[in-house]
């Protein structure tokens, strides 16, 4: 949930559930994580719609541990492709977050729509 009260729906994607425009958009990149679907809904005149693109602040976080090491050169990216019908692959810059107290070293980059998301080597 955000901190506007908005549910986010991610789920985990297996290989045998993308459609063939994900699995071509992610054919050429190497992926450094799994891949997920997010969405945010929200109930508007008693209809629920996507508002994903419109939270600015929606973040996509990963975990530096569940990565391999980045070697000297290599910078990770966000490559989303959206549910727009036919999908074209875009990619966001991903920020490097130094462990601090209570929290791991992590990735994070913003998600501005929903789709299917993977963080890849650029």
């Amino acid at each position: 949930m955000t901190k506007d009260g908005y549910v986010v729906r991610l789920a985990p994607m297996e290989a045998n559930e993308l459609s063939p425009a994900e699995t071509e958009a992610m054919a050429a990149a190497e992926t450094l994580t799994g891949s997920y679907r997010a969405r945010v809904p929200a109930m508007i005149e008693g209809e629920e719609v996507d508002v994903t693109n419109v939270l600015p602040s929606l973040t996509a976080i990963f975990d530096a541990e569940s990565i391999r090491e980045l070697a000297e050169g290599e910078t990770p990216q966000l490559l989303l492709v959206p549910n727009d019908g036919e999908p074209e692959a875009q990619v966001s810059t991903v920020q490097y977050i130094e462990a601090a107290d209570t929290k791991p070293a992590r990735y994070a980059a913003l998600l501005m729509e929903s789709g299917l998301f993977v963080l890849t080597l650029q």
